[in-house]
C-alpha cells in the first residue's frame, strides 16, 4: 500500500528582531508613584510579549496579541523591590519566535 507524504510550506525561518522605542517616561525624567511606561514595537511577523525591567530585573510582562504594537505598562516605583535613585528603565519585545529587541532609558525613581 502506498503511503501519502504531505509537505508544508511556511516561508523562511523569521530571524528578524523586532523593533521597540520607549515612547514614555523619556530619559531623565523622575518617577514616583504609578508610571505608566508606553513603547511602540514593530516586527516583520507578529509580536507576542514585552518585558518592562529596572537595571536588567523584570518588573512586568504584557502580553501581546499578533498585531498590538502599542505596550502599556503601570509601574508602580512605591513597590518592593523597585530601588530608588538612578536606574535604567528597559523594554524588551519579543516576537512570536523569541527574536527579541531592547530599548532603555535612564531615570530617576524617588519614593
Amino acid at each position: 500500500a502506498r503511503q501519502a507524504l504531505t509537505l508544508t510550506f511556511s516561508g523562511p525561518p523569521d530571524t528578524a528582531a523586532p523593533g521597540v522605542t520607549i515612547v514614555s517616561p523619556a530619559g531623565g525624567a523622575v518617577l514616583s508613584g504609578v508610571v505608566t511606561v508606553i513603547a511602540d514595537a514593530t516586527d516583520d511577523r507578529a509580536l507576542a510579549r514585552a518585558e518592562v525591567l529596572i537595571d536588567n530585573v523584570v518588573a512586568g510582562t504584557v502580553a501581546l496579541s499578533g498585531a498590538e504594537t502599542r505596550v502599556a505598562f503601570n509601574l508602580d516605583t512605591g513597590k518592593a523591590g523597585v530601588p530608588s535613585g538612578s536606574r535604567t528603565l528597559a523594554v524588551r519585545i519579543f516576537d512570536t519566535t523569541d527574536n527579541q529587541r531592547t530599548a532603555a532609558v535612564g531615570v530617576t525613581i524617588q519614593k
